[in-house]
């Protein structure tokens, strides 16, 4: 943002900077980007604490469902 440097970061992190122009993709053939698979699971059987239920709704409400 601050045109210093360049990283990896996820698409649904920088949408709107990528939609507005204020971050450029580097990804060309021979820069590809790349797709990491995240998981998340959590037990049935235990109740989980205030932490774990704010991460897990975060997790619901944000990340991509496939």
């Amino acid at each position: 943002m601050q045109a210093l440097a360049w990283g990896h970061l996820p698409d649904f992190l920088i949408e709107a900077e990528l939609r507005s122009g204020a971050l450029k993709s580097l990804a060309s053939r021979s820069l590809p980007g790349h797709t990491e698979t995240l998981v998340a699971a959590r037990r049935r059987d235990a109740s989980h604490g205030p932490v774990a239920q704010r991460l897990w709704a975060c997790l619901n409400a944000n990340a991509p469902m496939i």
